[in-house]
């Protein structure tokens, strides 16, 4: 015995629209809010990268001036022979300089 497959209706959402002018009318609108949405979003992504790009190179500045400044203090102040001994541990080093002082702690 074959059994003839339940063949079930279409339901009403799954079936077309009927195509009248207040539905093209919606359609157009729906069209437009998207694309207005979608232009205010790149904008704002366009603004954020340029926020981005001007953060990097703040940065890349920041990084520059502190490898100059940081070799000029290892020209200014060689390790003395006294200070080879915290070096010796690497648990702990200090660094001392006219200016301030450093205390590093390696874990």
């Amino acid at each position: 015995m074959n059994r003839r497959p339940i063949v079930t209706p279409p339901r009403i959402s799954t079936m077309p629209r009927a195509q009248t002018e207040s539905r093209l009318h919606l359609e157009r609108y729906q069209i437009a809010i998207e694309k207005s949405r979608l232009e205010k979003e790149l904008e704002t992504l366009e603004f954020r990268q340029i926020q981005i790009k001007a953060r990097l190179i703040q940065l890349a500045d920041q990084a520059a001036i502190t490898a100059t400044l940081q070799e000029n203090l290892a020209q200014k102040n060689p390790l003395a022979p006294s200070d080879q001994g915290a070096i010796a541990n690497p648990a702990t080093k200090t660094f001392n300089t006219e200016s301030y002082q450093t205390f590093l702690l390696d874990f």
